[in-house]
């Protein structure tokens, strides 16, 4: 009796196993009872992009201003590693504006320490600046440096921070082309329409 019931389980077994891989093999359809919901782990969205550095070096009339100064080691015209990425950026500045003709490199001091020193350091600094400009590819007949010393401050040395602003380097765009336009204001449509453009040198004195 045992044997015959292990038997007939097996053969129950095995049509149920046929019969599914028939249905299936038939494109047939089974259906699962089991509810447990199923979780999908889906991948958080990438970060924003971070903004674009702010540029530190722009060309004003007849002047680039610096969004901050050119760091030198302490009494020397050596222009420290803390600057070079400014210092690269100036230079790709003027290299991208070929209209900026030449450029008079500056160099001025607090009223520290003896006058002709600070009149030679001022000097050797703006020549530092205007050798890193050349050597990253800015052409030499672009740049002229010269040094003021401590006789043109910008504001009282009477306070460190006075004297900290007063001593800096300075750049004056002494030739530049100058595109100049004409324009007419279409009585239609309200709009301006450049009529006419032409060019000329300018130069200034620093």
């Amino acid at each position: 009796m045992k044997r015959q019931l292990e038997s007939y389980i097996t053969t129950t077994n095995v049509t149920l196993c046929l019969a599914l891989a028939a249905a299936l093999a038939c494109g047939g359809t089974t259906t699962f009872q089991d509810t447990t919901p199923i979780r999908i782990a889906v991948a958080p969205p990438p970060p924003p992009a971070p903004p674009p550095p702010e540029k530190q070096v722009k060309i004003r009339d007849n002047r680039i201003e610096l969004g901050q100064k050119i760091q030198f080691a302490y009494d020397k015209a050596e222009i420290l590693p803390a600057s070079f990425a400014l210092m690269d950026e100036l230079a790709k500045v003027m290299q991208e504006n070929p209209q900026v003709q030449k450029v008079s490199i500056e160099g001025h001091a607090s009223d520290e320490g003896e006058e002709q020193h600070n009149l030679i350091l001022s000097k050797a600094r703006a020549e530092a600046v205007r050798a890193y400009l050349v050597g990253k590819g800015v052409a030499t007949e672009r740049l002229t440096s010269t040094g003021y010393g401590e006789t043109r401050p910008l504001v009282s040395n009477d306070s460190d921070a006075g004297r900290e602003q007063n001593r800096r380097v300075e750049f004056h765009i002494t030739k530049q082309e100058v595109t100049k336009e004409k324009v007419e204001v279409d009585p239609t449509t309200g709009q301006e329409k450049v009529i006419e453009k032409t060019s000329a040198n300018e130069e200034a004195t620093p």
